[in-house]
């Protein structure tokens, strides 16, 4: 992948509050939201409720409860969510597939300015929604990888790999993260990555940003709007049963 302009400069965001009671999405924000997992349990029903058949029948494929569950809680919060945005039911929102196989929301009329991408890894998700431009977001649990120093010079253009090389060792594996979710945010938001093949780098156009939603995670949004104003959000239980009342 080759450096973007706002590679050089990132130093990661790690500043994130609670979302406010009332949610209003500018021409300029891209709203980023971190959730996790594990925390909403006991409003599972809840989650399960809103989701589409399709997706109880993929979560029902699922070998563990607990990834089952995870499942569960992504998908039904990411419908909470963009209902607050669309102001309809959860339950209501459909999904379709644009190029590349990329999900976005099938009703364009009510929704043509509305982007949205999610992630998840280990008990946390993390979701971008944003009226600007498309947006792509990716999220890694920090992990002990083998050999990732062949995935990165199978994978990263040689600069990135260079400047992996020259990290310290005890800072190597998050700084392949941070390339690896960098890669994975610009393919999500063009949609280019999303069948296997890893296909355009991003050109000079696109904003890449480092986010740390927790401890032992790494996360990255990719964007082509100049004057965006990100803001960075917990959801929380309560933010739910809000978005629920």
């Amino acid at each position: 992948m080759a450096l973007s302009r706002c590679d050089h400069a990132v130093a990661g965001t790690r500043s994130w509050s609670p979302a406010p009671r009332e949610i209003s999405l500018g021409d300029n924000d891209i709203h980023i939201w971190c959730a996790s997992l594990d925390d909403c349990r006991e409003q599972r029903w809840r989650l399960e409720a809103v989701l589409s058949d399709d997706e109880r029948e993929r979560a029902s494929t699922f070998h563990f409860a607990e990834d089952r569950d995870r499942f569960i809680a992504s998908r039904g919060i990411l419908r909470e969510l963009l209902a607050r945005y669309l102001h309809q039911p959860a339950a209501a929102i459909t999904f379709s597939k644009g190029r590349f196989g990329k999900p976005e929301i099938a009703d364009r009329g009510r929704s043509s300015r509305v982007h949205f991408n999610a992630s998840h890894s280990g008990t946390l998700a993390i979701y971008a929604v944003t009226s600007a431009c498309p947006v792509g977001i990716d999220i890694e649990r920090v992990r002990d990888i083998s050999d990732f120093d062949a995935v990165a010079l199978r994978h990263f253009a040689p600069l990135e790999f260079r400047l992996l090389l020259a990290a310290p060792p005890d800072r190597r594996r998050e700084a392949f993260l941070g390339y690896w979710t960098r890669t994975e945010a610009f393919l999500k938001a063009t949609g280019a990555g999303l069948g296997g093949e890893r296909r355009a780098a991003p050109s000079s156009d696109w904003h890449l940003h480092t986010l740390w939603p927790a401890a032992g995670y790494v996360a990255a949004v990719a964007y082509t709007h100049d004057a965006a104003q990100l803001s960075l959000w917990t959801f929380t239980e309560e933010a739910l049963c809000r978005s629920q009342s």
